[in-house]
């Protein structure tokens, strides 16, 4: 599911008419200066860097929809949920082992 998000949000700023090192600019600017994006980028670049943070924002919010809806259809909170993904993170065998198995699955 991380991986569909992944791609959807790479497309995104691939289709973007702005380069990713603008939108990376502006979003540096964003959470830093925004009182300088006015000055530094035109109208045109900052209305398509809102479209695009807002289309990011909402596949980021609806995986995390998708997320916990698997999640509580198997009986998982989401606290349960990313302990097991906290334990698979520190452990290289466990981790592939699930690798090997989703591989012989996929």
């Amino acid at each position: 599911m991380e991986v569909s998000a992944k791609n959807r949000i790479d497309e995104t700023v691939q289709n973007s008419e702005l380069s990713t090192e603008t939108l990376n600019e502006l979003f540096a600017m964003q959470s830093s200066n925004p009182e300088e994006i006015e000055d530094s980028f035109n109208k045109k670049e900052i209305s398509e860097f809102n479209y695009v943070m807002v289309a990011i924002n909402t596949i980021y919010v609806d995986t995390q929809k998708s997320m916990h809806e698997i999640l509580k259809n198997h009986s998982y909170d989401l606290e349960s949920f990313h302990q097991m993904a906290e334990v698979i993170q520190e452990d290289e065998q466990l981790l592939g082992r699930l690798q090997a198995l989703f591989n012989e699955q996929g």
